[in-house]
């Protein structure tokens, strides 16, 4: 389950809201990741955001999470290393995209939104931000 943004005006995304950057993110490594719980299973889990390869984790107590975070990293990157495959790393600073871009790739770019800001451009200017819920 992905916490949805939402997108706000251009004009709305300034000043109150650039105090609560990133808030419930775990961060280890260049890595991010955003938890969550599941009331049905009882645990905490999570996965790294901004890369195709999946690593994921759980945890059945909030006080293990971030260590099972950390752990999910280090056995990420140890694997890569074993394979001589290269990690991949997350997004980092703002995407620009156009509406059909959006609309083709809703999936991609609501996962990006909770560790990057997505500006949503229409004629070469900017006319929404796509975010994290609680940003």
């Amino acid at each position: 389950m992905i916490l949805l943004g939402f997108v706000r005006p251009v004009s709305q995304r300034e000043g109150t809201y650039n105090n609560m950057e990133n808030r419930g993110l775990l961060h280890y490594k260049g890595y991010t990741a955003r938890p969550e719980y599941s009331v049905e299973d009882c645990i905490f889990y999570g996965k790294i955001l901004g890369i195709s390869d999946l690593v994921d984790f759980q945890s059945k107590s909030a006080q293990a999470l971030e260590d099972v975070f950390h752990k999910a990293v280090d056995d990420y990157l140890a694997f890569c290393a074993t394979t001589g495959k290269a990690p991949q790393q997350g997004y980092v600073g703002t995407k620009m995209v156009t509406v059909p871009e959006l609309e083709e790739n809703t999936d991609k770019y609501i996962e990006m939104a909770q560790i990057q800001d997505i500006l949503i451009v229409e004629n070469g200017k900017a006319v929404a931000k796509l975010t994290a819920a609680g940003q």
